[in-house]
Protein backbone atom coordinates (compact mmCIF):
# COMPACT_ATOMS: atom_id res chain seq x y z
CA UNK A 1 0.00 0.00 0.00
CA UNK A 2 1.56 3.45 -1.21
CA UNK A 3 0.77 6.39 1.19
CA UNK A 4 0.77 10.04 0.53
CA UNK A 5 3.62 12.46 1.26
CA UNK A 6 2.42 14.91 4.12
CA UNK A 7 2.93 18.78 2.95
CA UNK A 8 6.24 19.75 3.49
CA UNK A 9 7.14 16.52 1.96
CA UNK A 10 7.91 15.02 -1.42
CA UNK A 11 8.87 11.59 -3.07
CA UNK A 12 10.24 11.26 -6.82
CA UNK A 13 8.47 8.05 -8.40
CA UNK A 14 9.71 5.18 -7.08
CA UNK A 15 11.29 6.21 -3.67
CA UNK A 16 10.42 4.24 -0.89
CA UNK A 17 10.15 7.10 1.35
CA UNK A 18 9.27 11.16 1.95
CA UNK A 19 11.95 13.23 2.00
CA UNK A 20 11.27 16.83 3.76
CA UNK A 21 11.94 19.64 1.88
CA UNK A 22 14.91 21.36 2.34
CA UNK A 23 15.00 24.90 4.30
CA UNK A 24 13.97 27.45 1.78
CA UNK A 25 11.60 25.82 -0.14
CA UNK A 26 7.94 24.06 0.80
CA UNK A 27 5.32 21.87 -0.14
CA UNK A 28 2.07 23.07 0.42
CA UNK A 29 0.12 19.86 -1.07
CA UNK A 30 -0.15 16.53 -0.19
CA UNK A 31 1.62 13.91 -2.39
CA UNK A 32 4.01 16.76 -3.57
CA UNK A 33 6.80 14.99 -6.14
CA UNK A 34 8.92 17.88 -5.53
CA UNK A 35 9.69 21.39 -3.30
CA UNK A 36 8.67 24.63 -4.58
CA UNK A 37 10.98 27.54 -3.41
CA UNK A 38 10.10 30.52 -1.43
CA UNK A 39 9.00 33.92 -3.10
CA UNK A 40 11.27 36.45 -2.95
CA UNK A 41 10.19 38.81 0.00
CA UNK A 42 9.56 35.39 1.91
CA UNK A 43 11.74 32.03 3.59
CA UNK A 44 11.80 28.71 5.20
CA UNK A 45 14.06 28.83 8.15
CA UNK A 46 13.45 24.92 9.01
CA UNK A 47 13.29 21.74 6.79
CA UNK A 48 9.94 20.15 6.00
CA UNK A 49 8.49 23.53 5.82
CA UNK A 50 4.80 23.24 3.93
CA UNK A 51 4.58 26.85 3.78
CA UNK A 52 6.71 30.02 3.87
CA UNK A 53 6.92 33.05 6.24
CA UNK A 54 7.19 37.05 5.04
CA UNK A 55 10.02 38.56 5.94
CA UNK A 56 9.60 41.29 8.38
CA UNK A 57 10.14 45.01 8.02
CA UNK A 58 14.13 45.26 7.80
CA UNK A 59 14.37 42.24 6.19
CA UNK A 60 14.38 40.79 2.38
CA UNK A 61 14.57 38.27 0.69
CA UNK A 62 15.62 39.05 -3.35
CA UNK A 63 14.27 36.84 -5.68
CA UNK A 64 13.04 33.11 -5.28
CA UNK A 65 16.08 30.74 -6.25
CA UNK A 66 15.48 28.91 -2.67
CA UNK A 67 17.97 29.68 -1.54
CA UNK A 68 17.26 31.98 1.79
CA UNK A 69 15.87 30.00 4.64
CA UNK A 70 16.53 33.45 6.49
CA UNK A 71 15.61 36.57 5.52
CA UNK A 72 19.19 38.85 4.63
CA UNK A 73 19.15 42.26 7.15
CA UNK A 74 19.22 45.83 5.26
CA UNK A 75 22.37 46.77 5.45
CA UNK A 76 23.39 49.98 7.43
CA UNK A 77 21.84 53.37 5.27
CA UNK A 78 19.25 51.25 3.94
CA UNK A 79 16.14 50.32 5.51
CA UNK A 80 12.31 48.19 4.90
CA UNK A 81 9.71 49.71 6.10
CA UNK A 82 7.05 46.98 5.65
CA UNK A 83 7.24 43.17 5.30
CA UNK A 84 7.69 40.68 2.22
CA UNK A 85 10.08 42.95 1.05
CA UNK A 86 12.70 41.93 -2.06
CA UNK A 87 14.78 44.68 -1.13
CA UNK A 88 15.96 47.87 0.59
CA UNK A 89 16.08 51.40 -0.30
CA UNK A 90 18.27 54.06 0.63
CA UNK A 91 18.13 56.52 3.46
CA UNK A 92 17.41 59.72 1.93
CA UNK A 93 19.08 62.76 2.17
CA UNK A 94 18.75 64.56 5.60
CA UNK A 95 18.47 60.75 7.25
CA UNK A 96 21.02 58.26 8.41
CA UNK A 97 21.04 54.84 9.93
CA UNK A 98 24.39 53.29 11.51
CA UNK A 99 22.68 50.02 12.38
CA UNK A 100 21.35 47.00 9.85
CA UNK A 101 18.04 45.27 9.51
CA UNK A 102 16.26 48.78 10.30
CA UNK A 103 12.65 49.43 9.71
CA UNK A 104 13.24 53.12 9.63
CA UNK A 105 16.03 55.74 9.19
CA UNK A 106 16.77 58.35 11.52
CA UNK A 107 16.66 62.07 10.91
CA UNK A 108 19.84 64.07 11.49
CA UNK A 109 20.62 66.08 14.41
CA UNK A 110 20.13 70.15 15.12
CA UNK A 111 23.62 71.13 13.74
CA UNK A 112 24.24 68.55 11.17
CA UNK A 113 23.58 67.24 8.40
CA UNK A 114 23.93 64.72 5.21
CA UNK A 115 23.14 65.75 1.68
CA UNK A 116 23.50 62.34 0.14
CA UNK A 117 21.49 59.11 0.28
CA UNK A 118 22.21 56.13 2.05
CA UNK A 119 24.58 57.24 4.79
CA UNK A 120 25.50 55.76 8.12
CA UNK A 121 25.91 59.59 9.86
CA UNK A 122 25.68 62.90 9.40
CA UNK A 123 28.19 65.19 9.54
CA UNK A 124 28.43 68.29 11.56
CA UNK A 125 27.75 71.81 10.71
CA UNK A 126 30.83 73.82 9.59
CA UNK A 127 31.81 76.65 11.95
CA UNK A 128 28.87 79.48 12.75
CA UNK A 129 26.74 77.61 10.70
CA UNK A 130 23.44 75.90 12.33
CA UNK A 131 20.72 73.83 10.53
CA UNK A 132 17.34 72.04 11.88
CA UNK A 133 16.77 68.35 12.45
CA UNK A 134 16.84 66.43 9.12
CA UNK A 135 18.62 68.78 7.02
CA UNK A 136 20.35 68.11 3.69
CA UNK A 137 22.54 71.51 4.44
CA UNK A 138 23.58 74.08 6.99
CA UNK A 139 23.38 77.83 6.75
CA UNK A 140 25.12 80.63 8.40
CA UNK A 141 23.98 81.75 12.03
CA UNK A 142 22.95 84.91 12.90
CA UNK A 143 25.38 87.54 12.68
CA UNK A 144 27.36 85.81 9.45
CA UNK A 145 27.32 85.22 6.31
CA UNK A 146 28.35 83.38 3.23
CA UNK A 147 29.82 84.59 -0.26
CA UNK A 148 30.81 81.33 -2.12
CA UNK A 149 32.56 83.05 -4.84
CA UNK A 150 34.64 84.88 -2.76
CA UNK A 151 35.97 85.47 0.62
CA UNK A 152 35.88 89.25 1.27
CA UNK A 153 33.44 91.93 1.41
CA UNK A 154 33.52 95.91 1.69
CA UNK A 155 31.40 98.22 2.57
CA UNK A 156 31.42 102.09 2.44
CA UNK A 157 29.75 105.01 4.50
CA UNK A 158 28.26 107.82 2.95
CA UNK A 159 30.69 110.40 4.55
CA UNK A 160 33.81 108.76 3.83
CA UNK A 161 35.13 105.93 1.57
CA UNK A 162 36.16 103.02 3.78
CA UNK A 163 36.46 99.64 3.11
CA UNK A 164 36.61 96.90 5.16
CA UNK A 165 37.87 93.62 3.86
CA UNK A 166 37.34 90.44 5.79
CA UNK A 167 39.19 87.06 5.32
CA UNK A 168 38.76 83.67 6.05
CA UNK A 169 41.27 83.21 8.81
CA UNK A 170 40.30 86.52 10.51
CA UNK A 171 36.69 84.70 10.99
CA UNK A 172 37.41 80.79 11.81
CA UNK A 173 38.56 79.99 15.38
CA UNK A 174 41.34 77.58 13.41
CA UNK A 175 42.48 76.73 10.21
CA UNK A 176 41.64 72.82 10.67
CA UNK A 177 38.37 74.20 11.31
CA UNK A 178 38.21 76.43 8.43
CA UNK A 179 39.46 73.27 6.20
CA UNK A 180 36.48 71.32 7.36
CA UNK A 181 34.03 74.44 6.48
CA UNK A 182 35.91 75.03 3.00
CA UNK A 183 35.42 70.63 2.23
CA UNK A 184 31.71 70.94 3.52
CA UNK A 185 31.13 74.02 0.73
CA UNK A 186 30.22 76.76 3.30
CA UNK A 187 32.24 79.32 4.38
CA UNK A 188 30.70 81.66 7.35
CA UNK A 189 32.16 85.07 7.66
CA UNK A 190 31.84 87.48 10.28
CA UNK A 191 29.11 90.51 9.22
CA UNK A 192 31.33 93.07 8.41
CA UNK A 193 30.83 96.94 9.91
CA UNK A 194 27.96 98.89 8.82
CA UNK A 195 26.22 95.49 7.67
CA UNK A 196 23.16 93.37 9.27
CA UNK A 197 23.38 89.56 8.38
CA UNK A 198 21.05 87.45 9.16
CA UNK A 199 22.58 83.82 8.16
CA UNK A 200 22.48 82.92 4.81
CA UNK A 201 24.11 84.95 1.91
CA UNK A 202 22.21 88.52 2.27
CA UNK A 203 23.64 91.43 3.91
CA UNK A 204 21.81 94.35 4.35
CA UNK A 205 22.97 97.71 4.76
CA UNK A 206 22.39 99.43 7.67
CA UNK A 207 21.35 103.40 8.57
CA UNK A 208 24.27 105.67 7.38
CA UNK A 209 25.89 103.14 5.04
CA UNK A 210 25.42 101.99 1.16
CA UNK A 211 26.70 99.20 -1.04
CA UNK A 212 27.40 99.22 -4.80
CA UNK A 213 26.18 95.79 -5.63
CA UNK A 214 25.06 92.52 -3.83
CA UNK A 215 28.26 91.39 -4.85
CA UNK A 216 30.37 94.20 -3.07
Amino acid sequence: TCSPCVPGTYADSGSGACTPCAAGTHAPAWSSTACLPCNAGYHATSPGAYNCTACSAGLYTPDDSGSYPNCLACSPGHFSDHGKAVSCVACPAGQYMSESGAAYCLPCKENMYQDSQGMVGCISCPLHSVSVPGSVECNCEAEWYSLPHTNTSSITTTSTTTTTTTTNANNTSSSAAAAAAAANGLICLSCPVGGACHGGTDIVAQEGYWRASADS
